[in-house]
């Protein structure tokens, strides 16, 4: 299953205006939820179900087969919001033949039972068949889970579609079942639907029988052993791409003819065929088909359906050629996720939803190192999107274990993925490898814990002698401190002469203290020692508090190689001092580019609990203007953000923007060319986009005329480059500029395109320009997303926040029945700083009373931008104020700069 955590825009949507992390099963449901009892075990399933259209209801049948482990005379399954069960419509058959009979049937909302109480007790060993003859559902477009209906439009015509989604507790909404992922059962599925639709399910169609004149009975293949969660059927209209390798994808008929869906499924085969590799374990399914169903009606934005996978239509279904790559690179890791669940949650899986990392660990790991794999760049990508994004969210005094139910969805995900990637540097990538093959072959169509999988690393790691990689500890003990426990440590790091003193401490943002201690491998390079960042197995482990090292230093020392280990270090002031002289004054490239990204993410965390001040980690930045990779400059960018946002003008904001001219003038300059190029790799691509949109950001005019001149000569812009450079134009363009902009908009047929020139066209810098666009806005007719516009006004930077501020506060009146108007108060509300806005916003608040909570939480949000800048805004202006305007208000810019926008 795959949680929506970042925000793309894909499709005529963002996925921002959907719920970001998808269906959630209440947690406290789960908690005290009360478990079946293990006293009956289902072997298959009979299942025939009829979706009908026309009354919004589904109807079905289904037979289980059943083995007794200790003798009983009732039957505890689950059925939940399912009509019609009626003991007359149950009955069982026994092999020992004995006439038993239903007595009694209840059901339980709470417990989500349904209590069969028969006339004869069952003895152990048995096996019987429970039949039930009819039930009865409703088939709604309101609820996103069971079996649903979802709604589309086809060439003008409304159509609709039947689908699933059963994870995690939803398959009792659907047929009576025993709905725990440890009942591993086998599946016969048929389908009743209208002569005029498809349906599909996990397994291969196995005949098709006409019932009458309308309706067609499909009868499918029986399954492997697997969870009820992964059970899915479709009934669609659909069309599907031609079959190759067994995958097909299904989409609407248009985006079919159209080749809408030749990316995904080209990625399917690769994929796939790259995880056979790896796993050395052959796909277990006869098929495997992706599906992109209506984005709306997805709550997830996708599900490893065991064969049948579906997604948000719009990840994967898009016309190719006009999709940015960062959304393109996401649908390769959507599918890699996905595709990596049909062996790790699939073939095997968690016994209960307390080890679903087990699941979504692994497949989020898979996510991105198996484009790796088959030439995708983004492997080290992985820390920025996953370890740095779990490290701020495990610092909090609320976080929970890995194992804990109540685990949020990064904890299980990228934290996960995280711990998985740190044991694949303590054991080497050919003993991963190897433990991982172990692990499956030895669990396949089982349900484990964690212990079933260090048991298969500990066994490898005897195998291939290897034991002293983990000093005197095994897998078992070293991940137990890690997956039971809340929370990291930080190595507090103190470096003198002859000895380097570490202690570890639980981090928390808040303050908090606790005496939790971890396992942890230490990994560290010396100065005046080679500089060895390849080799990512221990160096020394740490299980007690403190540890001393003795090395004679006559440099500094980092730790923490490749950043594998799932912990933050803060350095004594001479090491610090040491570690920024090598990258502003030496080679910076002597310390691997994933530290110098670790460097910078923990400096900026230090900052927010007053452990550094902004002058250290802005002096370390300062080394950006030589850096050439992706991973520290976006790392630095996203930090960099809190001061873009909240820095007052009066607090050196204009010295700011020519240190933010500097970073960008630099070697970056000399190695990224404006043109595109085929053989240009992702990093090269993310980097020619953030040159572009921070030099014209930041009020760069050679910049901002190179996009204008692009404009203007209707040169072919990459879908990539059409918000910068589209924006760009816009910051200096005239009327005839914006106007010739919207024209274009006012053609373009494609969501995505549209999306990226209303983007762009609230980057406009001329008052007059922006009050017209408004007042087209607000126009009855007007057909473009306000909300979209409004945010794309006050993010183009400190013109739009001004404008838009003032604007809103003179012609409320204008906007306070908008439909979004409260997102609007907010997102602005985001941007202001100083006493003045905040004056004026209650002015504004007082004259409307009836939206005294929005502007409260408002006013909350400007006083704490208002706070931050009184608490460090001394150390800014100080440290920035080394950037100095010229005496006609420009920065200087280098030469190299001059002759690059031409």
């Amino acid at each position: 299953m795959m949680r929506i955590l970042v925000i793309l825009c894909f499709s005529a949507i963002t996925l921002a205006e959907l719920s970001p992390y998808g269906e959630k099963t209440d947690i406290n449901s789960l908690r005290l939820m009360e478990r079946l009892p293990n006293n009956i075990i289902p072997i298959w399933y009979n299942i025939t179900l009829e979706p009908n259209f026309t009354l919004s209801i589904f109807t079905g049948s289904v037979s289980i087969k059943l083995k007794i482990v200790n003798e009983t005379q009732e039957i505890v399954l689950h059925a939940y919001k399912l009509e019609d069960i009626d003991k007359e419509d149950i009955t069982i058959n026994c092999n020992n033949n004995v006439n038993n009979t239903i007595t009694k049937v209840s059901t339980n909302n709470k417990t989500e039972f349904l209590t069969i109480k028969l006339s004869k007790t069952i003895t152990a060993n048995e096996t019987c068949v429970l039949n039930f003859r009819h039930f009865q559902g409703n088939l709604s477009d309101q609820f996103r889970v069971g079996v649903y209906l979802s709604k589309y439009n086809e060439e003008g015509s409304e159509k609709l579609l039947a689908t699933t989604q059963l994870q995690k507790t939803h398959a009792r909404k659907v047929f009576p079942c025993f709905d725990e992922p440890h009942f591993k059962a086998r599946f016969l599925v048929n389908l009743i639907r209208n002569k005029n639709y498809t349906s599909i399910s996990n397994e291969e169609l196995e005949n098709s029988i006409p019932l009458d004149s309308q309706r067609v009975l499909d009868v499918y293949k029986a399954t492997k052993l697997m969870s009820t969660y992964l059970l899915a059927f479709i009934v669609t209209e659909y069309a599907s791409t031609e079959v190759k390798q067994g995958q097909r994808v299904f989409a609407d008929r248009p985006a079919i003819k159209n080749g809408e869906a030749n990316f995904a499924l080209e990625m399917g085969i690769e994929i796939l065929s790259a995880l056979e590799e790896y796993t050395k374990h052959r796909y277990a399914l006869n098929k495997i088909d992706q599906i992109g169903i209506p984005d709306t009606y997805l709550l997830l934005g996708a599900m490893e359906n065991w064969g049948l996978v579906t997604y948000r239509k719009g990840l994967i279904i898009y016309p190719y050629g006009y999709q940015v790559t960062k959304n393109i690179q996401f649908t390769v890791e959507i599918i890699s996720h996905e595709y990596a669940h049909q062996w790790f949650g699939n073939l095997v899986t968690c016994s209960w939803w307390t080890h679903l990392w087990l699941n979504e660990g692994f497949a989020s790991y898979f996510q991105h190192f198996l484009p790796a794999m088959i030439g995708w760049d983004i492997a080290d990508i992985f820390v920025t999107d996953s370890v740095h994004m779990a490290l701020s969210e495990d610092s909090r005094n609320t976080t929970t274990a890995m194992s804990d139910e109540d685990a949020s969805d990064i904890i299980v995900y990228q934290k996960a993925s995280s711990i998985i990637r740190m044991l694949n540097h303590i054991v080497t990538e050919d003993v991963f490898r190897k433990s991982i093959i172990l692990y499956l072959n030895a669990n396949q169509y089982k349900s484990t814990t964690p212990a079933e999988l260090y048991q298969a690393f500990d066994a490898t790691i005897k195998q291939e002698n290897k034991t002293t990689l983990l000093g005197k500890h095994t897998i078992s003990e070293i991940m137990n401190s890690w997956d039971s426990q809340a929370g990291y440590p930080i190595l507090n790091v103190d470096k003198t002469n002859n000895k380097i003193t570490v202690q570890q401490n639980r981090f928390f943002t808040d303050g908090s203290k606790d005496d939790t201690k971890w396992i942890i491998p230490l990994t560290y390079v010396l100065e005046n020692s080679t500089h060895n960042f390849s080799t990512t197995t221990a160096n020394e482990w740490m299980a007690n508090p403190t540890l001393v090292l003795d090395h004679q230093l006559n440099g500094w020392v980092i730790f923490n190689k490749q950043q594998m280990g799932f912990y933050r270090v803060k350095y004594n002031e001479e090491n610090w001092n040491l570690l920024v002289n090598q990258l502003n004054k030496k080679d910076h490239t002597e310390i691997h580019v994933i530290n110098r990204a670790q460097l910078i993410d923990d400096a900026f965390t230090f900052v927010q609990i007053n452990q550094m001040n902004y002058s250290q980690v802005l002096e370390l930045s300062k080394y950006l203007a030589k850096e050439v990779d992706y991973i520290p400059r976006t790392t630095f960018l996203k930090h960099i953000a809190v001061i873009d946002t909240k820095l007052a003008q009066e607090n050196g904001r204009k010295n700011y923007k020519i240190f933010m001219n500097s970073l960008f003038n630099g070697s970056l300059l000399n190695t990224i060319t404006m043109e595109e190029q085929p053989d240009d790799s992702l990093k090269t691509k993310y980097l020619r986009i953030d040159l572009i949109n921070w030099l014209c950001k930041l009020g760069n005019q050679k910049c901002t005329n190179y996009a204008l001149g692009i404009f203007q000569n209707n040169s072919t812009v990459s879908p990539d480059l059409q918000t910068p450079i589209y924006c760009g134009a816009m910051r200096i363009g005239n009327q005839n500029d914006w106007d010739s902009l919207f024209g274009k908009l006012k053609k373009e047929t494609n969501a995505l395109s549209r999306s990226r020139i209303i983007n762009a066209l609230g980057c406009s810098e001329n008052s007059e320009i922006l009050s017209k666009y408004i007042t087209t806005l607000l126009d009855k007719n007007n057909t473009i997303n306000v909300l979209t516009a409004f945010r794309s006004i006050v993010n183009a930077g400190d013109f739009g926040v001004e404008f838009l501020f003032n604007y809103t506060y003179t012609n409320f009146a204008d906007i306070k029945d908008m439909k979004n108007v409260k997102t609007i108060i907010t997102d602005i509300a985001s941007k202001l700083n100083t006493k003045t806005h905040e004056e004026m916003l209650r002015n504004l608040s007082q004259k409307h009373p009836e939206l005294n909570s929005t502007f409260n939480n408002a006013l909350k949000i400007v006083r704490a931008n208002i706070d931050w800048n009184e608490k460090y805004s001394t150390d800014i202006k100080t440290w920035f104020s080394q950037y100095e305007p010229n005496t006609n208000g420009s920065a200087m810019i280098p030469n190299v700069f001059l002759n690059y926008f031409k």
